[in-house]
């Protein structure tokens, strides 16, 4: 059911292509096979507690998506 103010969860997955923190925001571009979307995670709007786990969430994947793609360029799976 639509309730005004709730928030509905989802669940996607992609390619981080870009990240920009804005403090009490913070922007997420993803893509994969069928396109591209933008995430927006608003302080204000999902609380202080929520939002620091999601930007911590976030920072974390995004470094070991980094230390992954490091990983494979030095053993050549990677062009």
């Amino acid at each position: 059911s639509d309730m005004p103010g709730r928030l509905e969860v989802q669940s996607i997955a992609g390619r981080v292509m870009a990240f920009r923190d804005h403090g009490k925001s913070f922007f997420l571009d993803l893509k994969d096979e069928t396109g591209r979307i933008q995430t927006y995670v608003q302080q204000d709007k999902v609380g202080l507690e929520r939002f620091d786990a999601e930007l911590a969430l976030t920072r974390s994947r995004i470094e070991v998506s980094r230390a992954i793609s490091r990983y494979n360029q030095a053993v050549g799976v990677l062009p």
